[in-house]
């Protein structure tokens, strides 16, 4: 979970670096929440608090980002406020909170990182905050290449039930941790470079 959180945080950031701050906390919150969100769905492969951890780890994010652009940096509420407003945002939350609640029902690593999950994740947000969708999008896609790297298939074609699978390395081994440390290096290197 910390290599995909991670993961998704640097390519937010890398995705922002000629943008304005508020836009380098839009993208590097919502792309670590994207590569997180898809293993809400680990029930039977992981442990029973891990989706109520992930489910904190998604909120938590989203409400230091609304916090801080009410106090820090009032144009991200602006843009917000031009762009999707209480009704959109209504829409979109429950859209996405009813899409991770049923993909938590689903087997691991089926609809919650299938491109169907994606597109519908990324949609709704997309109603909350358009400029957010495609870094969060990004933070997902980033989620489902590291797991295609691993023995487990991944159901791309979600409800299609063959998986894919590139079989090059196990989810904890020292791959893993090269990638965390690697990512960990980039958010900070990214973070001067601003």
């Amino acid at each position: 979970m910390s290599t995909h959180a991670a993961v998704g945080a640097c390519v937010g950031l890398a995705l922002t670096v000629n943008q304005p701050a508020e836009y380098a906390l839009i993208g590097g919150t919502f792309a670590m929440i994207g590569g997180i969100i898809s293993d809400i769905d680990v029930g039977e492969t992981g442990k029973k608090t891990t989706p109520i951890i992930i489910g904190g780890l998604s909120l938590g994010p989203f409400a230091i980002l609304f916090i801080v652009g009410v106090g820090v940096f009032p144009g991200i509420i602006e843009l917000w406020r031009l762009s999707s407003g209480l009704l959109r945002t209504i829409a979109g939350g429950t859209i996405f909170c009813a899409t991770c609640l049923w993909g938590m029902r689903k087997p691991h690593r089926s609809f919650l990182h299938s491109f169907l999950g994606m597109a519908i994740l990324g949609g709704a947000v997309y109603l909350v905050l358009p400029v957010a969708a495609g870094y969060f999008l990004a933070g997902m896609v980033s989620h489902v290449i590291l797991d295609l790297l691993n023995y487990r298939p991944v159901q791309l074609f979600y409800p299609l039930e063959k998986g894919v699978s590139l079989r090059l390395c196990y989810s904890k081994s020292r791959v893993s941790n090269v990638i965390l440390l690697g990512s960990v290096v980039g958010i900070v290197a990214l973070l001067f470079v601003r």
